[in-house]
């Protein structure tokens, strides 16, 4: 899990990841976000969970509009800290995940795809 270090969910914890470059695949993304937020280099296994945020101001105006792909993945090397935008980077065990501030997304698909809670 990493800390988000900006906007949207600055602060609160998630499953890391970012943008897709111009040109780039969804796994080569993927890979790459990975290792800058977590310094982890990954595998990609399958997509586990697809979602869509819509963040409005008080007038009703988007202000962020995102899809998330969750990818399930394996690790294959590099040492696990925080990088790039997050504020912090760690594993985080069951009884954690309900302790720590999550976006409301991410312990959703946790409390789903893996029974956390």
């Amino acid at each position: 899990m990493v800390q988000r270090g900006r906007p949207p969910a600055k602060g609160k914890w998630s499953i890391p990841g970012g943008k897709v470059r111009y040109g780039e695949s969804l796994k080569e993304a993927l890979k790459r976000e990975i290792f800058e937020e977590t310094g982890l280099q990954i595998e990609p296994v399958a997509v586990c969970y697809v979602f869509e945020v819509i963040d409005k101001d008080e007038r009703g105006d988007v202000k962020y509009h995102y899809v998330v792909i969750d990818f399930d993945a394996r690790v294959t090397g590099g040492i696990l800290k925080a990088g790039d935008d997050a504020l912090d980077a760690r594993w985080v065990t069951r009884d954690e995940i309900n302790k720590i501030d999550v976006h409301e997304r991410t312990r959703e698909l946790l409390l789903r795809k893996y029974d956390f809670g």
